[in-house]
């Protein structure tokens, strides 16, 4: 292509509102070559979900594992590990369990106290990559938290709940939980001077985007090759859809006892408008880590009118004190977040970059749950899934059924992603120090 067609990679959508910045073209690059060469470290997303699943033998439910063999249609770099354990919540200690395993997941360090302050808690492991490598810690965005539930921190709610990422044991990587915020987040890492919407503002800046859209779409289109116009017919078909999930009310980034829950609508266009920002943030090179949360550590927010189940997530999860009809509810919700797990693999596979690769392909998903059997919050037992090329960093394919500790998951994707650590999670737990990788990921 001759070099009179080149487009400066900061080449950005300009409204009166705000800036977005374009997906890489082919026209943007100089050398495939070197291009690939610079950008061959993956992209780290979780996507977790509260509560567990029902196996009151502890083990790997075969209905949860055929639901997420399905992924396999979206892509065959699947693998699902089940019989996995961290240390939990520690003997001798008060508090709620969901927090207290949920809490461990993530650090494999067992969680001693439910407020505010802790001992025993470390580093998570996304934040072990992070600062292990410069590449993902030197992004515009360290890491991008999103949170389904709410941020409202109290007793009830923890500021150890509330976020899910740690830096240390008293630097958490805030989480946002309105999608609002996160859109305005994205932009603010544009350059833009001109990124001053509000809340109020938010029909103008519809108006203004979508007009701009058209405009900016017209006249690269008379410039590209074939294959560029159709990357920004797919980035601008995209940012349609976001701005579309929101509704003209605002949508509850907070909620406390004494407020009514958001209603079914919500969360699910909530949980929707949150990945499709994530995949938009990474597609962008805004940031290469993410993390969602759908729910607080209790599924809380988690109404289920939408699957016909008049009852919240945490009251179905204790399936032998709720009803006889909960078991085959918490199967239900279950297959529901699997299903809804494969559709946002399904949208990441289809943003390709100028080398042929899906977003899929240069990242790994983790989706699991800190809990296994849901009725007697095991910290044993767990089922996570990977999904994605990981860039080539992992071998995934095939599923692993095994009893061993977590933390040595963690750290294969630890080492998988640049860096060499020999250990992680908590020395002087049973369930906490990893004493290997898992042989069948490693390349």
């Amino acid at each position: 292509m001759s070099k009179k067609w080149l487009i400066n990679r900061r080449t950005v959508l300009k409204t009166a509102l705000f800036s977005l910045p374009l997906p890489l073209l082919d026209v943007m690059i100089f050398n495939k070559k070197a291009y690939a060469q610079s950008n061959n470290q993956p992209n780290l997303i979780l996507d977790l979900y509260p509560n567990g699943f029902y196996s009151p033998d502890g083990g790997a439910p075969s209905y949860l594992i055929d639901e997420l063999n399905k992924i396999r249609s979206v892509t065959d770099k699947v693998s699902v590990i089940s019989g996995l354990r961290h240390p939990g919540r520690d003997e001798g200690t008060l508090g709620t369990p969901h927090h207290q395993n949920y809490m461990s997941f993530l650090s494999c360090a067992g969680y001693k106290n439910n407020k505010n302050s802790n001992t025993g808690f470390t580093k998570t492991f996304d934040q072990v990559i992070v600062d292990e490598n410069s590449i993902y810690a030197n992004h515009a965005i360290r890491t991008l938290a999103l949170n389904g539930g709410d941020t409202v921190k109290s007793d009830v709610r923890p500021i150890h709940e509330v976020n899910l990422s740690w830096i240390n044991q008293s630097t958490p990587v805030d989480s946002i939980s309105d999608p609002r915020k996160a859109f305005d987040k994205i932009n603010s890492f544009v350059g833009s001077a001109n990124n001053t919407a509000t809340a109020g503002d938010d029909n103008a800046a519809k108006l203004d985007i979508l007009g701009a859209i058209k405009d900016q779409r017209d006249k690269l289109s008379r410039i590209v090759s074939t294959e560029d116009r159709r990357r920004l017919d797919a980035y601008y078909t995209g940012l349609d859809e976001v701005l579309k999930s929101f509704n003209s009310d605002p949508i509850q980034s907070t909620c406390s006892m004494n407020m009514t829950r958001p209603g079914n609508t919500n969360y699910l266009q909530k949980i929707r408008a949150m990945q499709d920002l994530s995949t938009l943030a990474l597609q962008c090179g805004l940031t290469k880590v993410v993390t969602l949360k759908r729910d607080t550590t209790s599924g809380d927010n988690f109404n289920l009118g939408f699957l016909g189940i008049n009852k919240r997530f945490h009251d179905i999860s204790h399936y032998l004190e709720s009803g006889g009809s909960s078991v085959s509810d918490l199967q239900k919700v279950n297959s529901w977040i699997t299903n809804d797990f494969k559709s946002y693999c399904t949208r990441m596979n289809g943003v390709k970059d100028p080398l042929g690769q899906s977003l899929l392909d240069n990242s790994l998903l983790v989706h699991g749950c800190w809990q296994g059997d849901s009725q007697r919050h095991r910290n044993e037992g767990l089922v996570v899934t990977l999904v994605g090329g990981a860039a080539g960093r992992l071998k995934l394919g095939k599923n692993i059924n095994e009893v061993q500790n977590l933390s040595n998951l963690w750290l294969t994707i630890i080492n998988a992603f640049g860096k060499s650590v020999s250990s992680f999670g908590k020395v002087d737990h049973k369930y906490g120090i990893s004493d290997r990788e898992l042989s069948q990921l490693k390349v």
